[in-house]
């Protein structure tokens, strides 16, 4: 299996479209909530896509 690198851009519209299909919102709109700690309480399984989302973090971070 082949390692592909991503530059800044590239991980930035990758996380944008993960987010935008997995929970319906932007990577920013993901990313504000995200820092504000909306999700700190909550139970990861209870919100479709949150998981997934938050483990692409590393493509923005």
């Amino acid at each position: 299996m082949a390692v592909v690198e991503l530059d800044a851009g590239q991980g930035a519209r990758l996380f944008d479209k993960i987010a935008r299909d997995e929970m319906g919102i932007s990577g920013d709109e993901f990313l504000r909530r995200w820092d504000a700690g909306e999700w700190d309480d909550v139970d990861y399984d209870t919100i479709p896509g949150l998981i997934e989302v938050r483990d692409s973090l590393p493509f923005v971070r």
